[in-house]
């Protein structure tokens, strides 16, 4: 999204960037739909961008790793295991569709999200 100049004006030089990429028609929370459109990586040409947009993904990968290391630490793995006889945590493994499935999930999710420490 930096390297387009409309979505974030406030960082670096937006005029440097290109103002006719294609990125939202290509931006979907489903991650197949993302996988065929295969959008790519195209790198901002300011340099300040390019230095927020590594920034931007330090953070991502930082938040992954922690969100995942907390299912850990937080037991989930071990309340899987002990329920289902899964030693993981499975995105797709819950009872979908079912009011039980879905409130383990998302009791999980927050769970593990809010052990994240603020930066």
């Amino acid at each position: 999204m930096l390297a387009d100049n409309r979505p974030v004006s406030q960082s670096g030089d937006p005029k440097a960037e290109s103002g006719n990429l294609r990125y939202s028609a290509r931006c979907s929370p489903d991650a197949a739909l993302l996988s065929a459109a295969n959008p790519g990586a195209i790198v901002p040409k300011n340099p300040q961008r390019q230095i927020y947009a590594i920034h931007l993904c330090h953070l991502v990968f930082d938040f992954l790793t922690s969100h995942e290391i907390a299912h850990i630490a937080n037991g989930h793995v071990d309340y899987r295991a002990a329920e289902c006889g899964i030693p993981y945590v499975s995105e797709a493994d819950w009872l979908p569709n079912t009011p039980e499935g879905n409130l383990e999930s998302q009791a999980m999710e927050l769970d593990a999200d809010a052990q994240l420490p603020v930066s």
